[in-house]
């Protein structure tokens, strides 16, 4: 894991077998970069309480995901697999690439 300071935020980055899990959803990919943005407002990220997560403070708040190389995404009986995938939490959106 790397992290890093940047404008307005932070940016965490994740290279090597990397799996996210919440709920019944869990997120394995070969590189995943979450960027952080510094806000007064406390929103659940996902991933809280996991090591990345400690340290952070409560201010901060997921802006968006990238998960890339051999992505998939799994929730119950459903299956999504893709070269690339961005989440924004500012829309709630996936856009997903092959």
């Amino acid at each position: 894991m790397i992290a890093r300071n940047i404008p307005d935020g932070r940016e965490f980055a994740f290279d090597g077998d990397v799996k996210m899990k919440q709920g019944d959803t869990t997120l394995t990919c070969d590189h995943l970069v979450i960027v952080y943005s510094e806000s007064t407002k406390t929103g659940t990220a996902w991933g809280s309480g996991n090591k990345f997560r400690e340290g952070m403070e409560n201010g901060s708040q997921i802006k968006c995901i990238t998960a890339s190389g051999n992505v998939m995404i799994v929730q119950k009986e459903r299956t999504t697999v893709a070269g690339k995938i961005i989440y924004d939490n500012a829309t709630d959106t996936i856009t997903i690439m092959e």
